[in-house]
């Protein structure tokens, strides 16, 4: 396992932080020639005989039936250059106090070599490979947030969770093959509170069959039968 207090130590040095990310995911490999990835591995080596590192398998990470801008070589890249530019990223990330802020955490400036590149080795057109909006809104939704929702929980801090929902209406909802099936009817879904408010239905409701324990469930089936 790699720890964000490993990578903390080793910071002020760009190309250690993408040399173990990449390394410890399995993706660095002998029979790389470019000098890039050839740099990162040495650099590697060098990481893992110093902190006894052991990496995972590179067949563990899927690219089928996944976009390119999302293969998981574009995610590390994007996470390295995050974790570079923000020594310590959960305090600022938790210290921002609206979306704009947090997503100009965000902005990042990935190493020219993965404009050029999907995988190590193989040379693509050039693209613009930073994170989108769309992604970084789905990291605030899916993960920032219920985070900052829980820690007030736990720790009986209510101003963290009144935070956690304040964000959640800032954002626009998620948009997915279940929300889809609730736009003919007329559940709101306006922001990322109503989303996620819809999610928990469908899940612990609709896919349960609870229709009748459901208030909106209850409604929409007293008007079927009206």
């Amino acid at each position: 396992a790699t720890s964000i207090k490993s990578i903390q130590k080793i910071n002020h040095n760009p190309i250690s932080v993408e040399a173990v990310l990449f390394g410890q995911a399995g993706f660095l490999e002998e029979s790389l020639t470019d000098n890039y990835p050839s740099k990162l591995l040495n650099e590697y080596l060098h990481q893992k005989n110093k902190g006894k590192l052991k990496s995972v398998e590179k067949f563990t990470w899927k690219f089928g039936r996944i976009r390119p801008a999302s293969f998981p070589t574009i995610r590390l890249a994007q996470l390295s250059a995050l974790l570079i530019k923000h020594q310590y990223l959960m305090q600022k990330l938790l210290g921002a106090n609206n979306i704009k802020s947090i997503q100009k955490i965000f902005e990042i400036e990935l190493p020219s070599y993965w404009k050029t590149h999907y995988h190590f080795g193989k040379c693509s057109s050039i693209q613009n490979k930073s994170p989108g909006k769309g992604f970084i809104n789905s990291i605030l939704i899916n993960c920032l947030i219920p985070f900052m929702f829980f820690y007030g929980t736990e720790t009986g801090q209510s101003e963290w969770r009144e935070k956690a929902i304040y964000l959640l209406n800032e954002l626009p909802p998620e948009q997915n093959k279940w929300l889809k099936l609730w736009k003919s009817t007329s559940v709101e879904n306006k922001t990322a509170f109503h989303s996620q408010a819809i999610l928990h239905l469908t899940k612990n409701y609709c896919t349960e069959r609870k229709c009748l324990q459901c208030m909106i469930g209850y409604e929409l089936l007293n008007k079927t039968d009206n």
